[in-house]
C-alpha cells in the first residue's frame, strides 16, 4: 500500500528510513490517492496460488431483460468508473508490459537454475502452472475489438475484459491470499473524545483493519447492467442520503386522521416514481391507534434484522432522454406507516450524477412542505450496527442496572417528545467502554463464546435534534445510548442548544434511576 500513496512519501528508499512519515509539506501533489498505479504483479505471481486465488464471472447485456446500455463498451467503461470511485487504481499497459518482462526474467533465471541442476543430477525438466484465465494484458484470441483495463487496490486485482468473439465482458478478481487468511491484522484503539452534548470527554473505541472486506462486485455489476432482480445490501458500497417524517404530537383522532390524509398524498407522489407493473396497490400499509401493535419487549427479543431490511425497495431512473448517460438511483421506504412512529425514507445511488440526486430530493422537500409533512435528515449513524462509526463522534453510554428503572425511563421517553425509530441491531464493541460490563448478560455465540449481535429500540426526539438507542441484556437491564441528528443540526446553534437541553433532560432522568 505505500506504492498506492508513493507520491506523498520521500522519494528513495534511504530517504524514506530517514524521514518517516508522508511528506505533508507537498502543495502541487496533495495526499489524495492518485488515478495510477506503477506496480503490478507479474502474471507468474498471479498465476501462484499459495500468493492469489482468482474468482471469474461474466457479464452480458443479453442476459438482462430491461438493460439501458446500448453497448458493451458503455457498460464496461461504468464498471471501471464504479471501481474507481471505491479506491481501485487504473493500472496503465506500461505498467502491465514491464510486470510481464520482469516475470518473464524471473522465469528464465529460474529455468536456467533448473537445467543447471539438471544436468547435475541428471535428472528431467519438469514443468507445470495451474490453470488460469489470461493474464492481465494478455488478451484470448486475435486481440480484434478486444477492450482491457486492469485495476488494483494492491491486494485486490480487477481485470475487465470485452470479448467481441462472444459479446461479453468477462471480469477476473485476484485476491491475496496473505490478506484474506490474514485475521490478525486488527486492532481496537482506545482513546477520549470530547462530546459537544455532555461538553464531556467520553471514552470510545476504533477497530482498525489492515485489509477491507470482499465487495460483492458480481452483484453490484449485474445491478450496473440493469438487473431489477438485485438490489443494494449491508455489505455493499454505495453512496446513500437518508430521511425520517417525524410526527408532531396527534392530539386526538382528527387530528390523526389529517395526519394520514397528508401521508396519502406522498405515497401517491412515491408511487409515481415507481414502475408502471409496480404501482398496482399500496405498497405501504397505514397502522393507526385504533390498530392493535405487538408488545414492545416481545418484538425487540424476536427481531434479528435491522427495520433497515425490511425496507420496500425501488428503482427510479433519471434519463430524461437517449442521448443522455444512463443514471438511476434506489429509492426505500418504509414498510408500515405508523402514526406514533417515524418514518424512513433513503435514497441510495451508485450509478447517479450529483445533480440528479440533488434534484430528486429536492422534489421530495419541496413535496413534504407542500403537504404538511416534517422532512428532517438523518445521519448515517441511526441505522449503524456500529456505534462508533464516526472517529470524532463520541455518544455517551449510561448503564442502568434495574429492570424495573429501565422500563420506567423507556415510558419516560414517550411523555417528553420521543417517538419510536424502530428496531436497530447493535454490533457488541460498546462493551469496552462500559464500566463493569461483564455484569450484562448478552446473546452469546455457542462455540466462540462472542457476543452476536443485539436487537435496540430507538427513539427519534419530536425536534430531529436527538437520537436514544436503548439496548437491553436478558436481565431486563439497559445501556442508553444518545448522539445528536449532525446531519439535520449542521451549523445551527439553536437546534445544537435544542440537542444539549434534550439530553440534559436524559441525564437528569438517569441520575434519578442511579442506585
Amino acid at each position: 500500500n505505500r506504492r498506492r500513496w508513493s507520491h506523498v512519501f520521500p522519494l528513495g528508499e534511504v530517504e524514506f528510513k530517514r524521514h518517516a512519515g508522508p511528506n505533508w509539506k507537498s502543495l502541487c501533489q496533495p495526499a489524495i490517492l492518485p488515478l495510477t498505479i506503477d506496480y503490478h504483479p507479474s502474471p507468474q505471481e498471479l498465476r501462484d496460488q499459495n500468493k492469489f486465488y482468482f474468482n471469474p464471472y461474466s457479464i452480458s447485456l443479453r442476459a438482462i431483460e430491461n438493460s439501458y446500455y446500448t453497448s458493451h463498451a458503455e457498460l464496461l467503461a461504468e464498471m471501471v468508473r464504479q471501481r474507481i470511485t471505491q479506491d481501485y487504481q487504473v493500472v496503465p499497459q506500461s505498467v502491465i508490459n514491464e510486470s510481464t518482462r520482469r516475470g518473464e526474467a524471473e522465469r528464465s533465471g529460474k529455468l536456467e537454475n533448473q537445467r543447471i541442476l539438471r544436468d547435475r543430477q541428471k535428472q528431467p525438466l519438469t514443468r507445470s502452472f495451474p490453470l488460469m484465465p489470461p493474464s492481465p494484458g494478455v488478451a484470448a484470441g486475435n486481440g480484434d475489438g478486444v477492450i482491457q483495463h486492469t485495476l488494483s487496490m494492491g491486494h485486490k486485482i480487477h481485470v475487465l475484459t470485452y470479448q467481441p468473439s462472444s459479446d461479453t465482458i468477462e471480469v477476473v478478481q485476484y485476491y491475496a491470499t496473505s490478506a484474506l487468511h490474514d485475521k490478525t491484522i486488527v486492532y481496537n484503539y482506545p482513546y477520549l473524545l470530547f462530546s459537544q452534548i455532555t461538553q464531556k470527554y467520553t471514552r470510545v473505541v476504533q477497530t482498525f483493519e489492515k485489509y477491507s472486506n470482499v465487495s460483492r462486485w458480481n452483484q453490484i455489476d449485474n445491478m450496473i447492467c440493469g438487473d431489477s432482480e438485485k438490489f443494494f445490501t449491508e455489505e455493499m458500497h454505495y453512496r446513500r442520503v437518508m430521511f425520517a417524517l417525524i410526527p408532531e404530537e396527534l392530539k386526538d383522532e382528527e387530528a390523526e386522521r389529517d395526519y394520514i390524509a397528508k401521508f396519502k398524498k406522498l405515497l401517491d407522489y412515491l408511487s409515481k416514481l415507481r414502475k408502471r407493473d409496480e404501482s398496482e396497490g399500496n405498497f405501504v400499509k397505514i397502522i393507526s391507534s385504533s390498530d392493535s401493535r405487538p408488545d414492545r419487549d416481545v418484538q425487540v427479543k424476536k427481531t434479528r434484522r435491522s427495520t433497515y431490511d425490511w425496507m420496500k425497495r425501488f428503482f427510479v431512473h433519471l434519463r430524461k432522454s437517449k442521448a443522455e448517460r444512463h443514471e438511476w438511483m434506489e429509492m426505500s421506504v418504509d414498510p408500515t406507516f405508523d402514526t406514533q412512529r417515524t418514518f424512513r425514507i433513503t435514497v441510495n445511488w451508485l450509478v447517479a450524477s450529483s445533480s440528479k440526486i440533488e434534484t430528486q430530493v429536492q422534489l421530495l422537500q419541496r413535496r413534504c412542505s407542500q403537504y404538511g409533512l416534517r422532512l428532517f435528515a438523518i445521519p448515517q449513524l441511526s441505522i449503524s450496527p456500529t456505534l462508533f462509526l464516526h472517529p470524532f463522534v463520541a455518544p455517551p453510554m449510561t448503564p442502568v442496572r434495574d429492570k424495573e428503572k429501565a422500563n420506567w425511563f423507556e415510558d419516560s421517553l414517550l411523555v417528553r417528545g420521543f417517538v419510536d425509530d424502530g428496531i436497530h441491531m447493535t454490533e457488541p464493541n460498546f462493551m469496552e467502554v462500559i464500566d463493569r460490563s461483564d455484569e450484562f448478560e448478552f446473546p452469546r455465540f455457542r462455540m466462540s463464546r462472542k457476543h452476536k449481535r443485539i436487537p435496540a429500540r430507538q427513539y427519534a426526539h419530536r425536534s430531529g435534534a436527538l437520537f436514544v438507542r436503548l439496548i437491553r441484556d436478558e436481565q431486563g437491564w439497559l445501556i442508553v445510548v444518545a448522539f445528536e441528528n449532525t446531519t439535520f443540526i449542521g451549523r445551527d446553534e439553536s437546534m445544537r442548544k435544542t440537542a444539549i437541553s434534550k439530553f440534559k433532560e436524559l441525564s437528569d432522568l438517569l441520575r434519578s434511576v442511579q442506585p
